[in-house]
């Protein structure tokens, strides 16, 4: 067994986690990453690429606006390629009333640094050619775009290593390790790491690795389903959403498509445990397709085991098992091949699930834990980690060097649901 120290251990090596250490490292730190997988193969590398800015609150937007602005940065800092494009993002509205929530967010967009204007039907159908579903309208932002993640996270882990940050593949932390209420370093199995700082970024698993440390976060994991089709020749470089569906074209000309209104809870024992949090929420993208499968057994039977000692204080394992939900590639086909003659007889190449760690109201938690000094919290980006973690790893890195972020991060703070201070998230745009 070998010992080891850092000045920080971020625990996940996805976006968020190696967003972190890298900016950490730019400052100085020296960090040491620990990761169940591949640096960046999980949760990271199964996002749809959006760099969204259509998005509801004014927090989020505020913090969208900044991290695209960040992205745009990215290749020539990173030195690398992942695929950024700035074609904008289009959000079609289905019926008048979807038109007029995009509208109304339009004219508040502004406020938040986002420049948003209201499109036409003829314009809907020169930005995707042929578009040919009944509309209203829609809203086009044209900073916003999309980017590779099967990319973007190995640009910045090698970019990482570039400054000295240690990476360990395969060796996630078994316990976080705390003395008198302040972090003193993690244990993996191969051997303890001494630390004053841990940044918690292991996304769907956050919830269950703070458990152990007596930290209550309340999330949920949603199964979201994407596909990625056979190349066509060149159709739009927008990032499009009509409706539940959400779809853009890569370089290449392969289409990756996602049904985001179509994702599935698989009921666990922190359905039960965030209940009072989440049922106010009426958030269709966590709780309105509920399923009852073997997961909640398997959470109930990895509990018995952790309280008799029988597994570590943190279970690497993934508890929710990513199956496709059945139908919804079919269906998310039949929608494409409808909107448009250049979507036709489209070819699936493959299908994956992404789990997405979701919130009561749909923002982040980002900031310090106040019960345990020098535990730092990057967790329920609800579907916008991709588009945020680049700013997210730059704010934690404020954090742990000047002890505060250059953006407002109240909003985000773990203790608003303890509090009551949030506002119980509705239906999407």
């Amino acid at each position: 067994m070998s010992s080891s120290k850092a000045d920080v251990v971020v625990l996940g090596g996805g976006l968020i986690g190696l967003a972190t250490a890298y900016e950490l490292a730019k400052r100085g730190r020296e960090v040491t990453v620990l990761e169940r997988h591949e640096a960046g193969g999980d949760q990271s590398r199964h996002a749809l690429g959006f760099l969204s800015l259509v998005v509801k609150g004014a927090a989020k937007a505020r913090l969208s606006a900044r991290a695209v602005e960040q992205w745009a940065a990215l290749p020539g800092e990173l030195e690398a390629d992942f695929e950024l494009r700035r074609g904008g993002e289009l959000a079609v509205a289905t019926d008048a009333a979807a038109f007029q929530r995009l509208r109304d967010w339009s004219a508040g967009a502004a406020a938040s640094g986002i420049d948003a204007r209201v499109v036409d039907p003829d314009e809907i159908a020169k930005l995707v050619p042929g578009f040919r579903r009944p509309t209203p309208g829609g809203v086009l932002v044209a900073a916003a775009g999309h980017a590779e993640p099967l990319k973007a996270p190995l640009a910045y882990a090698a970019a990482a290593r570039r400054r000295g940050v240690t990476i360990r593949e395969h060796c996630p932390a078994t316990a976080i390790e705390v003395v008198d209420g302040r972090i003193a370093g993690v244990r993996t199995a191969a051997g303890p790491i001494a630390a004053r700082t841990v940044v918690c970024a292991t996304g769907a698993a956050n919830t269950r690795v703070l458990r152990t440390v007596g930290v209550r976060l309340p999330t949920v994991v949603v199964r979201g389903l994407a596909l990625e089709t056979a190349p066509l020749p060149a159709v739009t470089e927008v990032a499009t959403m009509v409706g539940g569906l959400a779809f853009r074209q890569r370089p290449g000309g392969t289409l990756y498509v996602s049904y985001i209104t179509r994702g599935i809870h698989d009921l666990t024992l922190d359905s039960f445990r965030f209940m009072r949090e989440f049922l106010p929420s009426r958030n269709r993208s966590s709780l309105a397709r509920v399923r009852l499968n073997d997961t909640l057994a398997r959470d109930v039977w990895r509990s018995l085991a952790h309280r008799s000692g029988r597994t570590p204080a943190i279970d690497p394992r993934p508890l929710v098992r990513l199956r496709s939900p059945r139908g919804v590639v079919e269906e998310s086909v039949r929608i494409m091949e409808s909107l448009s003659p250049a979507f036709a007889g489209l070819e699936v190449r493959r299908d994956w699930s992404e789990a997405i760690d979701v919130t009561p109201d749909d923002l982040p938690v980002l900031g310090p834990v106040a019960t345990v000094e020098g535990l730092i919290v990057a967790s329920g980006f609800s579907g916008h980690g991709f588009t945020l973690g680049p700013l997210a790893g730059r704010l934690v890195a404020e954090l742990v060097v000047d002890g505060r972020a250059s953006e407002d991060l109240h909003p985000l703070r773990l203790a608003r649901f303890a509090e009551g201070d949030f506002t119980p998230s509705g239906a999407r745009l």
